[in-house]
């Protein structure tokens, strides 16, 4: 079942805001690919983080930036001499990160830093309501010959091909009544939950 989520908190700027609005779907047999934006459950909380690492990758982080198999993910070259933290990640767990790192609070600084591939409950896969990403080529060239955002987010094409059939029945469904925190169902027969989670 695709669900809406709000985000709430800024630790995937600029990609997405506090109360942008997100269309996910169900992990399926596609599972997470590296890039992906996820919906994810730590604790009683419900996050939105970048999957930057998948089960048999190398994260490292040197001098704040993170490396994943040896790649810059922000584009920026390694640090002669800096002290590096290393991470090889379990088979059955993803590493995250927020696009936002001085505003993150994820795996690179968490003590146990893996999310459990059971604890995902969905992906991203468009933006409905909120602001639009910012495509510059400081922020998303760089992490493009990685394959973090430009590359591995499918073309609106792609979404539309993708998800036919899959679109709220009436687009007002998605502002209709009030926001509460934890699920809600858009209209009596709905195939789309709002949830909020923290960024």
């Amino acid at each position: 079942m695709n669900r809406l989520v709000k985000v709430a908190g800024d630790s995937m700027v600029p990609t997405y805001h506090s109360s942008d609005l997100l269309l996910t779907r169900p992990v399926g047999r596609t599972g997470v690919r590296r890039g992906d934006v996820i919906v994810f459950r730590r604790g009683d909380l419900r996050l939105i983080k970048r999957a930057v690492g998948v089960p048999g990758d190398l994260v490292e982080l040197e001098a704040g930036s993170l490396f994943v198999n040896g790649e810059p993910v922000d584009g920026r070259p390694r640090g002669a001499g800096a002290y590096t933290q290393t991470w090889q990640v379990p088979g059955t767990s993803y590493f995250v990160a927020g696009d936002n790192p001085a505003g993150s609070d994820d795996s690179r600084v968490w003590d146990k830093p893996f999310v459990p591939v059971e604890s995902v409950d969905s992906v991203v896969t468009r933006l409905i309501v909120g602001h639009r990403p910012l495509v510059s080529g400081l922020v998303d060239k760089p992490l493009q010959s990685f394959g973090l955002r430009i590359s591995q987010r499918p073309s609106r094409a792609a979404h539309d091909q993708t998800l036919q059939g899959e679109a709220l029945s009436d687009p007002a469904e998605a502002f209709g009544g009030p926001v509460w925190r934890g699920l809600r169902t858009h209209g009596s027969g709905g195939r789309h939950r709002q949830h909020e989670c923290g960024s």
